[in-house]
């Protein structure tokens, strides 16, 4: 349904949904590393407090 809908649409808006897609997969992967990060630095710290 996807590939139907791009092969219907005009080339504008294609590229309109490709960058907004690029965006929201770059946002994403910025916030796993975000959470990422805030998971290292909470195990870093528990570790530090049983010590």
């Amino acid at each position: 349904i996807l590939t139907e809908v791009l092969s219907r649409s005009h080339s504008s808006y294609t590229y309109e949904l490709f960058s907004t897609v690029k965006t929201a997969v770059k946002f994403r992967v910025a916030f796993f590393d975000f959470l990422a990060n805030i998971f290292r630095v909470v195990s870093e710290f528990s570790r530090w407090r049983v010590n």
